[in-house]
């Protein structure tokens, strides 16, 4: 319920900036969205599944939370400083006069996010779930009071909106964290335990990010003619193709914590089962995406963004499709990690990223392949990843084998 009201939330947020920024402009605000939600989430978002991992692990043996915690902030803002750094030769080189304020509110939100998705992966971590929730409802109702504010007073810059986007994140962090979940003394090791960990999830991340966020803007780059409103149109498109992630988000917050819970207990049986039964109902959210696009995508593509937006229906129900294929990897992803295959996990991710390069040069118009694309890296992916926790799980002993240092 939490992160349906989030959802709601982000695509009402999502229409008043379309609507008050136009498709040219709006195209520059997703520059800034890329940059956080394609960068900055994609290294950030692992800390959840890695923190939830070390947790839920914690919970059932030693206890020791604090350190686990203390960990995954000081690893996150140090990687916040390093994104920081190399964006900035990308974001000098950005159109337009305001590269200083892009470059800020972009890496205010590479902070935020860190400390919000340590912050998340504590709470799933210990089944807290009605303060994740909590936490994802604050995100989304300070996102609409701000934006209402932006509106109000007349904003008409697309940096006002983006620098709505850490302001929300870190209020809803203060408001759901509890005085007992105090930073504790850790020790160097595990920090940089946790820091080896994080390296190739980061890695695979980032380029699972890249792909959803950025990979609509790369249409800007195959076409033979810039189409600055086609551009705009096909971004806002991408915002409803992508609604089936933000449905699944709840069932990823749960499957970490049970996946590494199955591990402690050394119960591959309740492992696999778990991993079954969330791949079955993956493929019917996809399937209902796509479905519900053909049936009514340039209705709810004018409802969403206004009339002034328009793409073919044939393109929507391609880019929805993609999407539904890459809903596999959010299953798949998460149970590699919790049996510890983090490298193998990246490795999959970096063979993926280069069949993007390869379905790119298919001749075709710009939409289309990078559709296809999309599509081609993610049933990659899976099928690499299933591999993965296929081989993971075929040979006995599989806890001792994902044990870790505390």
């Amino acid at each position: 319920m939490g992160l349906g009201f989030f959802g709601l939330s982000t695509y009402v947020f999502t229409a008043v900036v379309l609507r008050a920024l136009g498709p040219e402009r709006f195209a520059d605000f997703n520059l800034f969205w890329g940059l956080a939600y394609g960068v900055g989430l994609g290294a950030m978002l692992p800390f959840e599944q890695e923190v939830s991992r070390r947790t839920a692990t914690a919970v059932h043996t030693d206890g020791r939370v604090g350190r686990t915690l203390t960990a995954g902030v000081t690893v996150a803002l140090a990687f916040s400083v390093v994104l920081a750094a190399l964006v900035l030769p990308f974001v000098l080189h950005a159109s337009g006069g305001a590269n200083s304020l892009l470059w800020l509110v972009t890496t205010s939100s590479f902070v935020a996010l860190g400390i919000a998705y340590v912050s998340r992966g504590l709470l799933s971590g210990r089944s807290s779930f009605g303060r994740y929730s909590a936490q994802f409802v604050a995100e989304g109702a300070v996102r609409l009071a701000l934006v209402g504010l932006c509106v109000a007073i007349g904003v008409a810059n697309p940096w006002g909106y983006a620098a709505v986007v850490p302001v929300a994140l870190l209020v809803a962090v203060a408001v759901t964290w509890r005085r007992d979940e105090r930073l504790m003394s850790t020790s160097p090791s595990l920090v940089r335990d946790v820091a080896l960990s994080m390296a190739p999830l980061v890695v695979a991340s980032l380029i699972s990010l890249t792909l959803v966020n950025l990979g609509p803007v790369a249409i800007r780059y195959v076409q033979d003619v810039p189409d600055p409103t086609h551009d705009g149109s096909y971004l806002a498109a991408a915002f409803i193709a992508r609604l089936p992630i933000f449905a699944f988000a709840a069932v990823q917050a749960v499957l970490m914590p049970r996946l590494a819970r199955a591990v402690v207990r050394n119960d591959a049986a309740d492992f696999r089962a778990t991993v079954l039964r969330v791949l079955v109902p993956t493929l019917a959210l996809g399937l209902i995406g796509v479905v519900g696009v053909a049936v009514a995508g340039p209705w709810l593509l004018a409802l969403l963004a206004g009339p002034q937006y328009d793409l073919p229906r044939l393109d929507m129900v391609l880019l929805t499709a993609a999407y539904a294929c890459y809903l596999l990897t959010l299953v798949l992803q998460p149970s590699a990690v919790a049996l510890g295959k983090h490298r193998a996990s990246a490795v999959v991710w970096v063979v993926g990223a280069l069949t993007f390069a390869v379905a790119w040069l298919l001749p075709t118009d710009a939409s289309t392949a990078v559709s296809i694309a999309i599509a081609t890296v993610s049933l990659t992916v899976s099928a690499g990843l299933g591999w993965v926790v296929r081989r993971g799980l075929s040979s006995g002993g599989f806890a001792q084998r994902t044990a870790y240092r505390t």
